[in-house]
């Protein structure tokens, strides 16, 4: 498990937590101090007068946290916006750092641009239209990892419910690539380096117009609003094997429970698995009773910390 997303839990963090319920004895010497500090402060555990540390119930504490994250998120969108219209307004060669491209063929040029010229990190929203079927021509994505640029990407649900279950078997499966997954995106993104930014605009498939942007205030608040969006995603990961007496899911549980995580429907996933609407109820509710959870919330969450998804 690599993240909890919505409440900002790192490994150590979700370690300890998992320490204490296994052992409500454990020393607090024992664990990390910084992981017992952020879990104090989350409302998930509760030291005694005597030092002793308590687990307290999850599900309120991460709840709440990632309503703050949600209103951080529209603060964010909101602040983009502005710093876009100011940015625009301002004087000087601050106007020439932003390009209009239009069309899909255009719009993909200027992705595979923008690829070639990353050195460390691309950040990306994935959402459709798609104008192409790969990922990015002429393999700019594999060659990046080959100079070591590492991919943090974000996949938008309601765009993946029409595509083929092929495209769900790939979903973070680039070397190099970490996958996450959210119901809806704003928009197209791709950012190198936190240096360019291209954003691409609502349209249909194989038209629409992007904004390639440079150098500006406005690539930092894409920065911002990527991390604050990638907190909230839900982690794809290949599940490596049962935690304790969790017995380990095949591949198809694993994709249904990435799809719940995306916000698909029950419709959609029965034809992006090729199972029967009445199936995919049965076993999302299998997988509920086998986690102890209570509807499709508590099942997303519980499949998160176990690192199901």
């Amino acid at each position: 498990m690599t993240s909890t997303g919505s409440a900002g839990l790192d490994p150590a963090d979700v370690a300890a937590f998992r320490a204490l319920l296994a052992r409500p004895e454990t020393p607090a010497e024992e664990l990390d101090d910084d992981a017992v500090a952020r879990l104090a402060e989350l409302g998930l555990v509760r030291r005694g007068e005597d030092g002793s540390l308590a687990v307290m119930p999850p599900h309120r504490p991460l709840l709440a946290e990632a309503h703050r994250a949600q209103a951080r998120a529209d603060a964010l969108r909101e602040a983009a916006e502005v710093l876009r219209g100011e940015f625009r307004r301002s004087p000087g060669a601050g106007r020439e750092a932003i390009e209009v491209v239009v069309g899909g063929t255009e719009i993909v040029g200027a992705a595979v641009q923008l690829t070639r010229q990353a050195r460390r990190i691309v950040r990306g929203f994935d959402r459709g239209p798609y104008f192409h079927a790969e990922a990015l021509p002429e393999a700019a994505q594999s060659r990046s990892w080959e100079r070591g640029v590492h991919w943090h990407v974000i996949f938008e649900g309601r765009s993946l419910q029409s595509e083929p279950p092929e495209r769900w078997e790939l979903l973070g499966s680039t070397p190099g690539e970490t996958g996450r997954i959210l119901p809806r995106l704003p928009f197209k993104l791709l950012i190198a380096d936190d240096a360019v930014a291209l954003v691409g605009l609502a349209g249909a498939a194989g038209q629409g117009e992007g904004l390639v942007v440079r150098g500006s205030l406005l690539v930092d608040a894409l920065v911002r609003l990527f991390e604050l969006q990638w907190e909230m995603a839900v982690p794809i990961a290949d599940v490596a094997g049962p935690d304790d007496d969790d017995a380990a899911l095949t591949e198809q549980e694993r994709r249904l429970l990435a799809m719940l995580s995306s916000g698909m429907t029950d419709e959609a996933m029965a034809r992006a698995v090729g199972l029967s609407h009445r199936t995919v109820q049965r076993r999302l509710a299998e997988l509920a009773r086998r986690v102890g959870a209570e509807g499709r919330f508590q099942l997303g969450v519980q499949a998160a910390r176990r690192g199901w998804v």
